[in-house]
């Protein structure tokens, strides 16, 4: 799997890759922990589960993006050219850089935010949380759930995951949850 842009070709580790999705997998999964339940907001580990996703999904980003197969929906996406955020891909490079880092720009704004101080139920929609970074908004349900059924789908259109057991057996689970 080379990318086509780059001189030299982005090879993708499989087992690391597929690791980590197998690790989503588990995140996302409403018999662990419901990161789309209003009600799991108030637990003491929601930003740190919050967290590991946004990390996660950014690795998984960065690769599709290095392979040309960049996710760029900007449903509910405010652009915002000045942070560098135009599409989906951006947003969750944004949001994971705040979250990971005390020292990154992105942690503090002139409206005084920061990460884990502010998450909201139904801030824009009937039944969503919104996590708030200065004035840009990520949805879990309208983003990151929708972001990893995509991401899931863009791997599974490699035949070196398809080829990989452990790997179909991550996207039959996530199938197997449903819709979320």
């Amino acid at each position: 799997m080379a990318n086509k842009k780059d001189k030299e070709p982005y090879e993708i580790d499989i087992a690391e890759t597929i690791t980590t999705i197998t690790r989503l997998t588990f995140l996302f999964s409403p018999f662990s922990y419901d990161i789309r339940s209003v009600k799991s907001i108030e637990q003491y580990y929601y930003f740190s589960i919050i967290t590991e996703i946004l990390i996660h999904m950014r690795d998984l980003l960065f690769k599709l993006d290095a392979l040309n197969n960049r996710i760029a929906f900007t449903n509910f996406v405010e652009p915002q050219p000045d942070k560098e955020i135009l599409d989906i891909t951006d947003l969750v490079k944004y949001f994971r850089d705040a979250a990971c880092h005390n020292e990154s720009k992105n942690r503090r704004n002139y409206k005084g935010y920061l990460f884990a101080g502010n998450v909201f139920a139904n801030y824009d929609f009937e039944g969503e949380i919104t996590l708030l970074m200065g004035d840009s908004k990520l949805y879990v349900k309208r983003h990151l759930v929708r972001l990893y059924q995509t991401v899931l789908q863009r791997f599974a259109s490699y035949d070196e995951f398809q080829a990989n057991a452990d790997f179909r057996l991550a996207l039959g689970s996530a199938r197997s949850q449903g819709e979320f």
